[in-house]
């Protein structure tokens, strides 16, 4: 199995968060084109950060998606 770890880095407000959610649903919607839906993990620091990547996350774009695989680091 190969994998990809991709590390941003940058200031507050610098728009690291809004990167990462776009290429996290696109991950999502070619995992689910292929049949291979909860291959991509995206890990957070805490629960409220977990909160707001999720409500993020699913904004209507990705049409359905049940578990997105965003955990905490203790819950990972």
């Amino acid at each position: 199995m190969k994998g990809r770890v991709e590390i941003l880095c940058g200031a507050s407000g610098a728009g690291k968060t809004s990167r990462l959610l776009a290429i996290f649903r696109e991950e999502i919607r070619r995992l689910q084109a292929d049949g291979t839906p909860g291959q991509a993990v995206w890990i957070t620091p805490t629960a409220r950060s977990r909160r707001a990547v999720r409500r993020d996350l699913l904004d209507g774009s990705l049409g359905v998606c049940f578990a997105p695989n965003v955990f905490t680091f203790d819950a990972f």
